[in-house]
């Protein structure tokens, strides 16, 4: 699959924030790990080898929005030692999030990203439908400070040597090794690290007022899994899935059917009061929900309003994100719970 197109947005205390949308549906927003690089994203098998396959697969069930944090991949880079904290990160997330006009949306936070995504679902709980954690520890110090630290500032280009995938040719090494230097600078990314290692989300988590799933492989020995089951065991109903696999998503056929599981398993939102137009949906959403609910395809809703397929597409999509549903039989269950059908 082809990487989306690229667009920017500013955030409020002036960076450009680079992010891209792929495919429709509920919006699914992914908060980065580290060396994310929007486009290399898609080919980078090196790093994270299973994250470009997982993104295709995301892409073809969600509207896939991805975005770098500043100081990584298409952003803005420049960050000065010293001069930035874990909330500014969160601002990344929150205009692209605000350009997007996103309501709704389904939360993946990978890593250091999973520490932004629980500190933006702790600020605005009305937004997140769900919020997904993968590979994420309580703490950062859990992460092996010799490698990410030490090592890093002693030699960079050994250090991407030594978290690219095991098992690579000489060829996909060198390959995967220009890649990376791609996605951040020794510079950006000796700041960011500053920060980011010492980041603790372990009083935040009980605080967390959004349905989570946490997911981790087996086999990523990176991190412990006690560490993860601790982040798991101090959210608030939190549900727990370990996967096949070595990569960060492990098998990502299993973690896919544990994300779609965990949604399809939400309780239906029922709030005192509600109509589909103080719910935010247009009286044309809501033609487009009831026929959607009815069975009837895209083109089929196309006829019978007698608009173009492409407008009933982003209909859809709208509907989606504004009710929280992640497919439409999820819809068509809304529609009836909420006397829409």
């Amino acid at each position: 699959m082809d990487a989306p197109p690229v667009q920017y947005v500013k955030t409020s205390d002036g960076y450009s924030i680079a992010y891209a949308v792929q495919g429709e549906g509920m919006p699914l927003v992914v908060a980065p790990a580290g060396f994310s690089h929007v486009q290399l994203n898609w080919k980078n098998r090196f790093f994270f080898p299973t994250r470009p396959s997982m993104f295709e697969v995301l892409a073809d069930r969600f509207r896939l929005v991805t975005f770098d944090c500043r100081g990584q991949g298409m952003s803005q880079r420049g960050i000065a030692p010293g001069e930035i904290a874990m909330s500014q990160f969160v601002m990344d997330l929150e205009a692209v999030v605000g350009a997007l006009q996103l309501k709704r949306f389904v939360l993946l936070g990978c890593a250091i990203g999973g520490h932004i995504a629980v500190q933006y679902a702790r600020a605005h709980p009305q937004s997140v439908a769900a919020l997904v954690l993968n590979g994420v520890p309580a703490s950062m110090t859990a992460w092996p400070s010799g490698l990410f630290s030490i090592l890093s500032a002693q030699n960079w280009e050994y250090f991407l040597r030594s978290i690219l995938a095991p098992g690579l040719s000489a060829e996909d090494t060198r390959l995967g090794i220009e890649l990376m230097k791609e996605t951040t600078t020794y510079s950006d990314y000796e700041a960011m690290w500053a920060v980011q290692s010492a980041s603790d989300v372990s009083d935040v988590l009980p605080q967390l007022d959004v349905p989570s799933l946490v997911i981790q492989a087996r086999e990523f020995n990176v991190l412990p899994l006690t560490e993860i089951q601790r982040l798991a065991a101090l959210i608030p109903g939190a549900r727990m899935v370990t996967v096949d696999g070595q990569g960060s998503f492990g098998d990502v056929d299993q973690a896919m059917r544990a994300i779609e599981t965990f949604l399809a398993n939400l309780p239906a939102e029922r709030e005192a009061g509600w109509s589909p137009l103080n719910s935010g949906l247009s009286q044309r959403e809501v033609e487009v929900l009831r026929l959607l609910a009815s069975g009837r395809s895209n083109q089929q809703i196309a006829d019978e309003l007698v608009i173009s397929v492409n407008t009933v597409i982003r209909h859809v999509s709208n509907v989606f994100g504004k009710t929280g549903v992640a497919n439409r039989a999820q819809a068509a269950i809304y529609a009836r719970d909420h006397g829409i059908a």
